[in-house]
């Protein structure tokens, strides 16, 4: 198969200016977004487990709209150009090229899981001794955006202050919120959801940890196997946060001599508890700790025009997410 997703376009449109009233400088800024995605006529000859596809040009899949703004601001606190008091609020939408119409294109690769047994021991998988399908929508288009849907995007605050602490060294400690919204939920709408005790059956099974315990998983019913309709839609109940401190010292030292150095402490809170599977809730009110990165960097200028720099960092390791069942 070939898939083709084109970007009909991209636009951003801003305006953005400074106000100084004594003080107190503000740096408001505004922006217009408009994205249109789609893909062109397709077709596909027949397979061995496929018929011939063909699919129509789809425009506005998606077309999206959207406002966003940022806004700044810095107070002198004493009037001597030493000690800066800083805040900004802004929204931003995801980023974006293609990808979701990509995501959607019928056209794209997907797979079924089939049972095999081979009892004349040819090592071919022949018609008569391969399973029944567990998509019995392979070949189609199974995943589609609800009509309503809308384009993910940010709310990031922070509030912080500067200060020269002498001539070429300045030290910042700024705190940053960052709250995801209008984010994306899937649900497969040939599966009813009327209670979880409704499509799966429940299965005890050994605990992998080896603690001499069960745990409880669930198992779609034979009925629904195989049934794939995915619509995706922007959730009213998932979310994701972050909040982090960074503290950071600046110097240019004599002889262009520049050091940069400082910390990043942070942590995220991801709820992505509003699933249809119910094997999914384990695990779906993650809260990482609090983890700090350490970055220094410096230059030094040589002879002959050239220049010698360095950067250390020392980041934290990947985060493991478990249970306490």
């Amino acid at each position: 198969t070939f898939a083709r997703t084109e970007l009909k376009h991209e636009l951003g449109l801003f305006a953005q200016d400074s106000w100084t009233l004594h003080r107190l400088t503000l740096t408001p800024g505004i922006r217009f977004e408009s994205l249109e995605e789609g893909y062109p006529v397709q077709d596909a000859p027949a397979g061995r487990f496929v018929a011939p596809r063909h699919f129509d040009a789809v425009s506005c899949y998606p077309c999206w709209k959207d406002v966003v703004f940022r806004v700044g601001a810095a107070y002198d606190l004493f009037g001597d150009g030493k000690t800066a008091i800083k805040g900004s609020v802004g929204r931003f939408t995801n980023t974006e090229t293609y990808d979701t119409a990509d995501l959607y294109n019928p056209m794209n690769v997907v797979t079924d899981q089939r049972t095999w047994t081979d009892p004349n021991r040819d090592d071919i998988a022949q018609d008569s001794e391969i399973g029944v399908s567990t998509n019995r929508n392979f070949g189609i288009q199974t995943r589609f955006p609800d009509p309503g849907l809308k384009r993910p995007y940010q709310m990031l605050y922070s509030l912080g202050a500067q200060r020269q602490l002498t001539g070429g060294v300045s030290t910042s400690l700024t705190y940053y919120h960052r709250s995801y919204r209008r984010i994306i939920a899937t649900e497969n709408t040939l599966v009813p959801i009327a209670g979880f005790g409704t499509e799966y059956t429940p299965v005890s099974i050994s605990d992998p940890r080896g603690n001499g315990q069960t745990i409880t998983v669930y198992n779609l019913k034979p009925e629904y196997v195989g049934l794939v309709r995915q619509l995706d839609y922007n959730s009213n109940i998932n979310y994701r946060t972050y909040d982090g401190f960074d503290v950071n010292v600046e110097a240019r030292m004599p002889g262009r001599i520049n050091l940069i150095g400082g910390t990043s402490t942070g942590k995220f809170h991801r709820f992505t508890c509003e699933v249809q599977n119910p094997n999914s809730l384990r695990g779906c009110d993650a809260q990482q700790p609090f983890m700090t990165a350490l970055k220094v960097s410096g230059s030094v200028p040589l002879k002959y025009g050239l220049r010698f720099s360095a950067i250390f960092q020392s980041m934290p390791g990947q985060t493991f997410e478990r249970d306490s069942l």
